[in-house]
């Protein structure tokens, strides 16, 4: 079969680009024939890539760039000629609604988080979306809740033709390379991710500063990702850790290198993830807390968006009320100090998540589109 594929980069980097580049090379590895367009080429996979896409957050904000990414789409078609096509960033499904329907493959989009809803959320986004996913056969949801958010947005004709040609899919994830576990004298708790109001970081915060009143000294937080000290968030959280006294029991490490980053997970006990829903910024699925499985560390999870869905909740980890200091309490004590879960759960819902799942979901699917052409 010979598939292409949509997306904005193959460099992972990103959840886009690492979703990306796992599922193209595992399609060629199956024996299909692969072409990509893309933004930006990875010089390090070995596909066809043609970088001949826009940036898909300026599609969003932006028509000139929605057409200049249909002229790009139909010239592929024309000359690629593919069996079927699927978007795997979400914003590059507003230029199938500029393509006449004659000239499509049989194509599907995912459903990852965002972007498959916010376009349907301005006016003249709105109208080549509804028109887009009129011309698909599939759609593909990482989660319920994804597909919740997604179809909460379209009009009622529309949301009944996509709720009944979704093909629900898992992830397939690599293990993670180059980690090893270590054993520290205190517990560590891993934050991976941008200081930002809507990943949670002050709902964690404040959650571990009830944690440490109850348990002095028995953990400590590392908190990866870019921050700025001048933003307000910031201050407020320095704050909030002075004021409970556990400033030197949480580490601001900013942007690290790789081996850093390995090294600060290997002695992870935790990592948390209580991602805040805001109208329609969500996150879809929990790439992070399944990687992080593959070590054996468990995670704590916001319960009211996506993310939830990558816990099994009891076995794997907890999902968890972001605005209750309490439950957050609770549930690390039971994980730090009460060992309620196991590493080998873990690396089993880690398991779980295999690369050759989901690629053979896909295939499936593919073969189901064209049927439905």
């Amino acid at each position: 079969m010979h598939i292409l594929y949509i997306t904005n980069t193959l460099l992972p980097f990103s959840g886009w680009g690492t979703y990306s580049q796992t599922t193209v090379q595992a399609m060629k590895e199956r024996g299909h024939t692969v072409t990509v367009l893309t933004n930006e080429v990875n010089k390090d996979v070995d596909v066809e890539q043609l970088a001949v896409l826009p940036d898909p957050i300026e599609m969003v904000v932006n028509p000139l760039k929605v057409w200049k990414a249909a002229s790009a789409i139909k010239k592929a078609l024309k000359d690629v000629k593919p069996d079927c096509m699927h978007i795997l960033a979400e914003p590059y499904a507003l230029a199938i609604g500029l393509i006449p329907r004659r000239l499509l493959a049989p194509c599907t989009m995912n459903l990852h988080g965002t972007y498959c809803a916010l376009p349907f959320t301005v006016w003249w986004s709105s109208i080549l979306m509804h028109r887009a996913v009129e011309r698909m056969q599939g759609f593909l949801p990482c989660s319920h809740f994804t597909q919740q958010q997604a179809l909460s947005v379209m009009k009622p004709k529309t949301k009944k033709y996509v709720e009944d040609h979704c093909t629900f899919f898992r992830f397939g994830l690599a293990p993670l390379e180059n980690v090893e576990r270590s054993e520290t004298e205190k517990k560590h708790i891993i934050y991976l991710g941008g200081v930002k109001v809507r990943k949670g970081i002050r709902e964690l915060l404040r959650g571990f500063a009830e944690f440490a009143k109850k348990h002095p000294n028995v953990a400590h937080v590392d908190v990866i990702g870019h921050y700025d000290p001048e933003h307000p968030l910031f201050g407020e959280m320095q704050t909030l850790l002075k004021e409970h006294g556990v400033t030197n029991q949480v580490t601001f490490h900013g942007v690290v290198e790789e081996d850093v980053r390995n090294q600060l997970l290997g002695q992870a006990s935790v990592l948390a993830l209580l991602s805040r829903t805001k109208n329609y910024n969500f996150e879809g699925y929990g790439l992070s807390i399944i990687e992080a499985n593959s070590l054996g560390i468990p995670a704590l999870a916001a319960f009211d968006n996506g993310c939830a869905e990558a816990v099994k909740d009891g076995e794997t980890g907890y999902t968890v009320n972001p605005d209750d200091p309490a439950d957050i309490t609770k549930r690390l004590e039971d994980i730090l100090l009460e060992n309620t879960i196991q590493s080998e759960a873990c690396k089993a819902w880690f398991d779980a998540h295999n690369i050759d799942q989901m690629v053979a979901t896909f295939e499936d699917h593919y073969t189901a589109l064209r049927q439905e052409q």
